[in-house]
C-alpha cells in the first residue's frame, strides 16, 4: 500500500494525545489469549467474515483459517489482494466481499 502524508496525519494528530495514544497501545498490552473475558471464550454464533490480507506481515490467512474453530454460526474468510488494511488497499475487492457476504451483490 502506497501511502502518502496525508494518510498518516490524522492518526499522528490522534496519538499526540497521551489518553489516545495509551488507549491503542492498552488494546494490544491488554491482550492475552490466556487471559481472555468470560464471554471471549465461547463460541460466536453470529455469522461472521474475516477479511484477510494476502501479503499482511502481521497476521498469515492461516491465523484466519485456524479461527474457524471459534465459531459456530457461518464463519467465511475473504482472502484478498493487500497487507494489514485491505480495506484501503483493496477497497473495492473489500466491498464486493462484504456486499456478498451480506447477499447484496
Amino acid at each position: 500500500w502506497s501511502f502518502g502524508p496525508e494518510d498518516t496525519a490524522p492518526v499522528k494528530a490522534s496519538f499526540s494525545n497521551r489518553a489516545s495514544l495509551d488507549a491503542a497501545l492498552g488494546y494490544y498490552r491488554g491482550f492475552s489469549p490466556r487471559n481472555r473475558p468470560e464471554a471471549l471464550r465461547g463460541k460466536i454464533s453470529v455469522p461472521t467474515l474475516a477479511v484477510a490480507g494476502l501479503d499482511d506481515p502481521a497476521l498469515s490467512v492461516d491465523v484466519y483459517e485456524s479461527a474457524r474453530r471459534k465459531f459456530s454460526g457461518e464463519y467465511r474468510v475473504a482472502a484478498l489482494p493487500g497487507g494489514h488494511f485491505v480495506h484501503r488497499e483493496s477497497s473495492v475487492a473489500f466491498r464486493d466481499a462484504v456486499l456478498d457476504f451480506l447477499g447484496a451483490k
